[in-house]
C-alpha cells in the first residue's frame, strides 16, 4: 500500500478525487494515502484542485475547503 497504488488509484479512475475516496478504494488507512499523497504532490506527480467550502459542503458534506487529487494525462 503506497505510493503506486495511490497513482494508479488515480490514473485509473480519471477524475479529481478526495483522500477519503482514495483511501476507500484501495481499502487503505487515510494516513497512508496522505503521506503518498504529499510525497506524489512534492515530486509533481499528481495535481490538485481546491474547491470552496460551500462547494465541499454540497458535495462531501465537508465543513471546511477540500483537496481533490488527480493525474494529469501527458500527451
Amino acid at each position: 500500500m503506497g505510493q503506486e497504488e495511490v497513482y494508479q488509484t488515480l490514473k485509473q479512475i480519471g477524475k479529481p478525487l478526495s483522500a477519503k475516496e482514495i483511501a476507500e478504494a484501495i481499502n487503505c488507512s487515510m494516513k497512508i494515502v496522505f503521506d503518498s499523497l504529499n510525497r506524489l504532490l512534492k515530486y509533481g506527480e499528481v495535481s490538485i484542485i481546491e474547491i470552496p467550502r460551500g462547494k465541499a459542503m454540497r458535495l462531501y458534506h465537508s465543513k471546511r475547503r477540500m483537496r481533490l487529487y488527480y493525474v494529469e494525462e501527458i500527451k
